[in-house]
């Protein structure tokens, strides 16, 4: 809980203010003969001089207008300073804390742990609960839990069990179907793990893996993702290999949603490329410059040579240039140059988005792993890399050795690989469930664990049984290593 409460979403920066060529100081965007009176994004006015905020200011992350806007994860601006958050408050206003997570209550300012045991929230005061934890209710001077395996309370009533119980009166009583984790009217409606609910009762076998799925419905057993190069068929119980022309396709192997090089989209189908030819001018589809010429890109109604090193596929757009070359604004082709978006006379006002200005009016280029910098080539705001965060002023692999992604923070992981999912504090963890709407990861309780129905997940993420786990020790030693990496990940994080 914690962790998640000190990430926030870190946009990519650009510079959105121009020097002024007039200055003495391309990081000034106004001045008079006294000095700088106003500065360029990501620098403060202090004195008549525009300062880097990240060295004028500690733990500022991003600056504008002359001022800190936002500071590193972990702190809150307050009075243009950047302080440490309190690790239970839940949402800070004006540099002061306004909502402490449950559990605790603001005591002058600061967040502190209610006293009454089963106590969820207590804002009235320490020794005050105003609402009891799942589980508990309110008798008047404490939190009790008066019915075993009750999961909620209404009224002081027991409405609705823990999984793997039923209400019967006011009394959780087991559910007499092995395997059943919800019950009504009489029959299981749903099953725990990988059984399935079949004529009332919970399938013993376990559902079959579907070939080249990579991610499941948890509750159907059907598959709701393939592989690149296959797609569901209608049945969603198998993965269909896609045309070979086609890189991707959806619901039949010939309806094509992209293709392979040396073929391009046309009314669903893949055409192969008519005209193989170096020359991008020669192509005069869009659909064939893109594709059949990996040099060439679409721009201004022509088919023109990107000089692009790298392309975000997802978002059509050029990531990294030929040395020589920099991002044009559109970020569509790159153009030969000195990274120089805007000139005043000899010399540069505004630089390219992969480029950073100098004091001197001149442009220099970002280091390989910084989508965006300023001040110098390795001080990051965004990165290339999406298995990549913003450490200090670098950009730093993700912590966790299970994540893909990681949203501008190293620490914080927003996808995971194979059968690990993203949990409620950022880390990739074996043995949970992924039913939240919001698709995050929901731990096994240990009131499952000690009714020994499930232990890690099984490829698909499904929590399984203990004794049908195949070679269980290394799953829960991969599980603690990557809990241990995270662990020495936001240490190291947060000591900066």
């Amino acid at each position: 809980m914690m962790i998640l409460l000190i990430v926030s979403l870190l946009s990519a920066v650009a510079y959105s203010s121009s020097s002024d060529a007039s200055c003495p100081s391309a990081y000034c965007s106004s001045c008079n003969s006294q000095g700088c009176t106003e500065c360029i994004d990501n620098y403060v006015l202090i004195e008549g001089q525009c300062v880097y905020a990240r060295t004028a200011i500690s733990h500022c992350y991003k600056a504008k207008n002359n001022k800190c806007e936002k500071c590193f994860d972990g702190y809150y601006l307050k009075n243009q300073q950047c302080i440490a958050k309190d690790k239970n408050c839940d949402e800070y206003e004006n540099g002061m804390c306004e909502e402490c997570e449950d559990g605790y209550t603001l005591v002058n300012g600061v967040c502190t742990a209610c006293s009454i045991k089963g106590c969820e929230k207590c804002t009235r005061g320490v020794d005050t609960c105003d609402e009891c934890e799942d589980g508990y209710k309110w008798n008047g001077n404490a939190c009790i839990q008066p019915v075993p395996n009750c999961d909620d309370f209404d009224d002081g009533e027991c409405t609705e069990c823990i999984d793997g119980y039923m209400l019967n009166g006011q009394t959780c009583e087991k559910i007499p179907i092995n395997n059943c984790r919800k019950y009504k009217n009489g029959v299981c409606v749903k099953c725990f793990g990988p059984y399935k609910p079949v004529n009332g009762t919970c399938t013993e076998a376990v559902a079959q893996v579907i070939e080249h799925c990579i991610e499941y419905d948890d509750d159907e057993f059907e598959c709701e993702e393939c592989e690149i190069g296959y797609t569901v068929d209608k049945s969603e119980t198998k993965c269909i290999q896609c045309d070979p022309s086609c890189k991707t396709c959806e619901d039949y192997a010939n309806k094509c949603e992209t293709c392979n090089e040396g073929y391009y989209i046309q009314d669903n189908s893949c055409v192969r490329c008519s005209i193989q030819s170096d020359v991008c001018g020669d192509y005069k589809n869009e659909d064939q410059c893109y594709s059949c010429n990996n040099k060439c890109n679409w721009y201004n109604g022509a088919c023109v040579e990107s000089h692009c090193t790298k392309m975000d596929e997802d978002e059509d757009e050029c990531e990294q240039c030929e040395d020589g070359y920099y991002l044009e604004k559109d970020r569509k082709i790159c153009i030969k140059g000195d990274g120089c978006l805007e000139k005043k006379g000899d010399k540069c006002v505004k630089c390219s988005q992969d480029f950073f200005i100098t004091s001197d009016f001149k442009c220099l280029r970002c280091d390989a792993a910084c989508k965006t910098c300023s001040d110098s080539a390795s001080s990051c705001h965004s990165c290339f890399d999406k298995s990549s965060g913003i450490s200090k002023v670098t950009c730093t692999k993700c912590f966790d050795p299970h994540c893909l992604e990681c949203d501008e923070n190293p620490v914080i992981c927003t996808k995971c690989t194979g059968n690990y999912t993203v949990n409620e504090i950022g880390q990739c963890q074996m043995g949970c469930f992924k039913e939240d709407v919001e698709n995050k990861c929901t731990m096994c309780s240990d009131r499952q664990n000690e009714m020994n129905i499930y232990y890690p997940p099984t490829d698909e993420g499904i929590c399984m049984s203990y004794s049908k786990m195949p070679n269980t020790p290394s799953s829960t030693e991969d599980s603690s290593i990557s809990v241990f990496f995270t662990f020495i990940g936001i240490t190291v994080f947060l000591l900066f």
